[in-house]
């Protein structure tokens, strides 16, 4: 099992965004939610520009009893704006969670999103 403190990337999550609040417990199951880094695949579009591309996000929030996470959308936004040009009519949304520990040792050198290491997205459930 891959899993970084006690969450597992691997198993596919319920995606939420906090919409400027800070949460504390679980939208789903009321329990506490643990603060953590991860890694995403984030697509943008603006009117200038468009790309989808991986970035580390702090500030997301993992449940430990149920596959939810809360990422916080004032840093999802800041992303966006800093990996495409232009914010006017932005628009975004994560793709999936990036399970970086689930790429064999022997691929750790070679580029992600290759043919030869596809990137290990772990995709959203539906709600």
């Amino acid at each position: 099992m891959n899993k970084f403190n006690n969450i597992d990337l691997s198993i596919p999550k319920r995606r939420y965004y906090n919409n400027g609040l800070y949460l504390t417990t679980c939208p789903e199951c009321g329990s506490d939610l643990l603060e953590e880094k991860c890694t995403i695949l984030l697509c943008a579009k603006s009117d200038t520009d468009e790309g989808e591309f991986m970035t580390n996000l702090s500030g997301s929030q993992f449940c430990e009893k149920c596959p939810v996470v809360v990422f916080d959308i004032d840093k999802v936004e800041q992303a966006a704006k800093i990996g495409i040009k232009g914010n006017i009519n932005l628009k975004y949304t994560i793709a999936g969670i990036i399970d970086l520990d689930s790429i064999p040792e022997e691929k750790k050198q070679l580029e992600i999103g290759i043919d030869e290491n596809p990137v290990p997205l772990v995709k959203f459930l539906i709600a």
